[in-house]
């Protein structure tokens, strides 16, 4: 009997493990196939962004933490398109960096920026018995590897970290860094609320992410995940070369979620009789294009618990941005709030770009941030 992947976010553990999972390794051929150089997807929180990252890191990476990852696409989705052709051509063949900023949290920036160093610290130390003693790389550029590996880097070589490991993977191995970064915009959303905290985080991540994401000659390609879809006039105003898709896009629909025809799967792999009027009701579920798509956490646990339905994703973290933006919002906005609390409708405008300083000011920034938030 398959065991059901609570909170379950490592691709391996996932097909290793003996867990139930909808195969959503198609994704890779649509990632790989686009002709942008960087992509943005946001969703709500616990929506599998983490889960498809870490896919999209053991496809194209040798290794993931010492294990190679050789055979883990055989017999998947993605290994039957094209005649196999993204198997033989991608899996395992190239250099990866991937970076999760889903712990910086902290108080101040002075913190934000001490968790940042070393997370890419860390990052660095996965890398150092290759590149320390690479023949490919200079002395000087080794110094520079060795400065960030001990935690030395000052604020502005941290910035241009994932830009010096980018160059020198590239010189290493001779090929083009792919690089994938989760939760980018968890830092700023733990500033929100402080303006000289929140502004200075956004310069520092500005600074971090154009560094390496833009006219960066080592950079094959990236894509980065997170809640929110930050207007260009803050933190990605340096990517000009950054395509979007969020709830609204019918691009990336299916992989992020579970379909209707997914959720009936599950409850059959599970001998579960749960009728989808009853899923429709608690979860009701998000339409991107022409695919109603519900929140794979809830779903996962209320099979877990063996159909009993519940507000499983309420408890899953914390709604301070909502709550904070609530609290500081308009009369109008909090009136028609409190209608959508008693059950009815409200018509209201939608923007993608969220801007954080405009949160409680501008009435359509606080819907927009209802729905990229909000994940039922």
């Amino acid at each position: 009997m398959y065991k059901i992947p609570i909170g379950v976010d490592n691709f391996h553990k996932l097909i290793t493990g003996g867990y139930l999972f909808c195969d959503k390794t198609a994704m890779i051929a649509d990632f790989l196939s686009k002709g942008e150089d960087v992509t943005l997807i946001t969703r709500p929180r616990r929506w599998g962004k983490t889960l498809n990252m870490s896919m999209l890191y053991h496809f194209l990476a040798p290794e993931v933490d010492g294990i190679p990852t050789a055979g883990f696409f055989d017999g998947l989705e993605i290994g039957k398109l094209e005649g196999g052709s993204y198997l033989k051509n991608h899996q395992g063949k190239h250099p990866v960096i991937m970076l999760s900023f889903k712990d910086v949290h902290a108080d101040n920036f002075e913190g934000a920026v001490e968790k940042v160093r070393n997370l890419i610290q860390r990052l660095f130390i996965s890398f150092a018995k290759e590149l320390v003693s690479s023949t490919h790389l200079i002395e000087d550029e080794k110094e520079i590897f060795k400065i960030i590996l001990s935690g030395r880097s000052n604020v502005f070589m941290l910035e241009d970290s994932l830009l010096f490991l980018g160059k020198f993977l590239y010189k290493h191995h001779g090929q083009k860094v792919y690089m994938l970064i989760d939760e980018y915009d968890t830092p700023l959303n733990q500033a929100y609320g402080n303006k000289e905290y929140l502004d200075a985080m956004v310069n520092f991540m500005r600074n971090l992410f154009s560094s390496c994401l833009k006219s960066n000659s080592s950079l094959e390609k990236g894509i980065l995940t997170g809640i929110l879809r930050v207007s260009k006039d803050s933190m990605l105003s340096g990517l000009n070369n950054l395509v979007t898709y969020t709830l609204l896009d019918p691009e990336y629909k299916r992989y992020f979620g579970f379909s209707a025809s997914e959720v009936s799967y599950l409850c059959k792999e599970k001998a579960l009789s749960i009728s989808m009027e009853e899923v429709r009701s608690w979860y009701n579920g998000y339409r991107i294009g022409d695919l109603v798509m519900y929140n794979p956490w809830s779903i996962l646990s209320c099979i877990n618990k063996s159909g009993r339905f519940d507000v499983y994703w309420v408890n899953t973290g914390n709604n301070d941005l909502i709550k904070q933006s609530l609290s500081r919002s308009n009369s109008d906005i909090k009136s028609k709030f409190e209608q959508l609390m008693q059950g009815e409708t409200i018509s209201v405008d939608i923007n993608k770009h969220i801007t954080f300083d405009l949160l409680d000011k501008n009435e359509t920034s606080f819907w927009s941030l209802l729905l990229f938030c909000s994940g039922h």
